[in-house]
C-alpha cells in the first residue's frame, strides 16, 4: 500500500504547509493513508533568541486524528521505500506498491493545487485540535468586521531601499507602507471596519500604524490561528511572506500587497491589489 508523507522541514509555517498541502491532494487522489507530518521542530531556538510571540512549536496544535502516527509511522518510515513526489512524473505507483511518496520543500507554491482552496481549508479546520477551532471562532469569526494587516519582523532583515529593488522578500517592510495600504483596503473594502494588526514584533515600533483611529494589535495566538483569523477578515494587507499568502490564499476577501510580491493564486471574489511605495530620501 502506498503512503503519504509530509515531510517538513525546519521552517516556519507558512513554508511547512506547501508539502503538507501537496501530500494531502495525494492522498486524497489515490486514496491512500497519510503519515501523521511532524509540525513541532523542537531545535529551532532562533525564535526564543528573538523574543517572538510565537516559538513555533505545533504539538498541541495540530492532531494526528486520521493519520498513521506513532509507532506504526516509525515503523513504517524504518521499513518501506520511499520515493519523492518528483519521481511520480514517470509514473503513478500502483496502489499495490508497498512505498511512501515524500512530499517536501516549497517547489511551485501554491500552484499545484491553486484550484482546491476550499479543500485545504476544510482539512486544515480537520487536523486542528479543537481549542484551536474555538479560539478563531471565539476572537476572529468570519462575521466580525474587520482588516487584518500582516506585519513580519522576526528574522526579517530590517528594511534596506538600496537592496529592495533587487531583493525585498526577507525584508521588515518599512511600517509607512502598512498606513498607506491601510487606506487602500479601507477604499475598496470600506472604512467602518476595525483594523487588527497581526505580527511576531514589538508593537513598540508600529506606533505610526498602531496610532491610527480604530486600530489595535491582535490577541496573541498560535500561528495558525493568526493565519485562519487573517482568511476570516474583510480585507487582508500582506507582508513579503509565505504566512500572509497562506491567509490570502484560504481567504475570498481582497488583499493589497507590497509592489513586485507574488501574491497566491485567488478564487473569485478574491482580488490582489498593489500598493506602491516610494522610500523617504534620506
Amino acid at each position: 500500500m502506498i503512503h503519504a508523507y509530509a515531510r517538513l522541514d525546519r521552517t516556519g509555517l507558512g513554508n511547512m504547509l506547501f508539502p503538507w498541502a501537496r501530500a494531502e491532494v495525494f492522498r486524497r487522489d489515490m486514496r491512500c493513508p497519510a503519515l501523521a507530518p511532524s509540525w513541532t521542530q523542537w531545535m529551532r531556538i532562533g525564535p526564543w533568541l528573538r523574543r517572538e510571540r510565537d516559538k513555533r512549536l505545533y504539538r498541541h496544535v495540530f492532531s494526528t486524528a486520521g493519520y498513521v502516527s506513532g509507532v506504526r509511522k516509525a515503523w513504517l518510515l524504518a521499513t518501506r521505500r520511499k520515493i519523492g513526489e518528483r519521481d511520480l512524473q514517470s509514473g503513478t505507483p500502483s496502489s499495490r506498491d508497498r512505498c511512501i511518496v515524500e512530499f517536501r520543500g516549497m517547489e511551485g507554491l501554491f500552484e499545484p493545487f491553486a484550484t482546491e482552496r476550499s479543500f485545504i481549508r476544510q482539512r486544515l479546520q480537520e487536523i486542528l485540535c479543537p481549542w484551536v477551532r474555538d479560539v478563531v471562532a471565539r476572537e476572529w469569526p468570519a462575521d466580525r468586521d474587520f482588516i487584518a494587516v500582516h506585519v513580519r519582523r522576526g528574522d526579517f532583515q530590517p528594511w534596506d531601499p538600496r537592496k529592495a529593488s533587487t531583493d525585498f522578500m526577507s525584508m521588515q517592510l518599512p511600517v509607512e507602507w502598512y498606513v498607506a495600504a491601510v487606506r487602500r483596503a479601507q477604499e475598496i473594502a470600506g472604512d467602518g471596519a476595525e483594523t487588527l494588526v497581526f505580527t511576531d514584533g514589538d508593537g513598540a515600533e508600529l506606533g505610526g500604524l498602531l496610532a491610527r483611529p480604530r486600530t489595535r494589535l491582535a490577541a496573541g495566538a498560535p500561528a495558525i490561528c493568526h493565519i485562519l483569523a487573517m482568511s476570516n477578515a474583510r480585507a487582508i494587507i500582506g507582508s513579503a511572506s509565505s504566512f500572509s499568502m497562506w491567509a490570502a490564499y484560504l481567504s475570498t476577501a481582497p488583499a493589497v500587497w507590497f509592489p513586485g510580491v507574488r501574491p497566491p493564486p485567488r478564487e473569485s471574489p478574491g482580488l490582489n491589489s498593489f500598493q506602491q511605495f516610494e522610500s523617504p530620501a534620506r
